[in-house]
């Protein structure tokens, strides 16, 4: 169950990014599901907020796969937790 404390989500940035190179800000809802997190992401570009993006983190030995689907590709990236 969630404490209400605060976590590294991003140890390195990702070699892939699915976000604008001009996004100012993102937004970003977990919400336990297992030992995997579901994932609704909104994010600031030019001033203008877009999303939802959803997603998942899947939990793996050394920290987070995050899987996102963008245009019916997904993107999967490594976060070291």
């Amino acid at each position: 169950q969630y404490s209400g404390a605060w976590f590294r989500i991003a140890h390195l940035g990702p070699l892939v990014d699915y976000l604008p190179v001009n996004a100012t800000a993102a937004l970003l809802k977990l919400t336990p599901n297992g030992e995997n997190l579901d994932m609704v992401e909104y994010y600031e570009s030019n001033g203008t907020c877009y999303g939802p993006i959803f997603g998942s983190w899947l939990k793996q030995v050394n920290g987070y796969v995050k899987r996102v689907n963008i245009g019916g590709s997904i993107f999967e990236i490594l976060d070291d937790l």
